[in-house]
């Protein structure tokens, strides 16, 4: 009898009918027709190091590859490797990639694991660095984990332990965000894994 008064009750009509389609639905659909095929590119192929950490396409179509050994372009068909250079001031400043973000300019920023920021100018082919250092005007850590850009073009950089970095693409200037205990406003903590910009 409980059943019958459920059954005829609008509310529970409804619910009856959803759990008959949710239930339903998988049994109609089909499969996709093909096959999904992957191919294998790695450091036979001139990637630097079996394990990719980050990758980005950017908007020249170029794939960008951050791995713990240097950053790799790919075009599809041949590796270039961009390393750490001893002595070279416009290489990278640390071969552990973390995070890659293009501006709108085409400029590439790189997140390192213990050489702080890159910026890669393409049309110069090379890069300028920005470490940690006793200026104000200075990263807060060089073991940097996530980068994001704004829609005001500010770089975002998530640090290990060094808080959250603000830093001014136009003006390339930094503002350091840590935790202070006497401020309820601020971080809860300095290590920061990830940053995004959300809608």
């Amino acid at each position: 009898m409980n059943y019958l008064i459920l059954f005829h009750n609008g509310y529970a009509k409804s619910q009856w009918l959803f759990g008959l389609l949710f239930f339903a639905i998988p049994c109609l659909s089909f499969a996709q027709s093909g096959n999904l095929k992957f191919e294998h590119i790695g450091t036979s192929e001139g990637l630097s190091h079996s394990n990719t950490i980050c990758m980005l396409q950017d908007s020249r179509g170029f794939m960008w590859f951050g791995t713990r050994d240097g950053l790799n372009r790919y075009d599809g068909y041949s590796f270039v490797v961009y390393k750490s250079i001893s002595g070279d001031e416009s290489s990278l400043n640390n071969n552990m990639i973390m995070d890659i973000k293009e501006d709108r300019s085409g400029n590439l920023w790189i997140g390192t694991g213990g050489g702080g920021l890159c910026k890669y100018t393409r049309d110069m082919e090379k890069f300028t660095r920005f470490t940690k250092g006793d200026s104000e005007n200075s990263l807060s850590s060089n073991l940097i984990n996530s980068l994001a850009i704004d829609h005001d073009e500010i770089l975002w950089i998530a640090t290990e332990g060094g808080g959250l970095d603000r830093f001014d693409i136009k003006t390339e200037t930094i503002k350091n965000y840590k935790y202070d205990e006497n401020n309820q406003h601020s971080l809860s903590q300095n290590l920061v894994k990830f940053v995004f910009e959300d809608s």
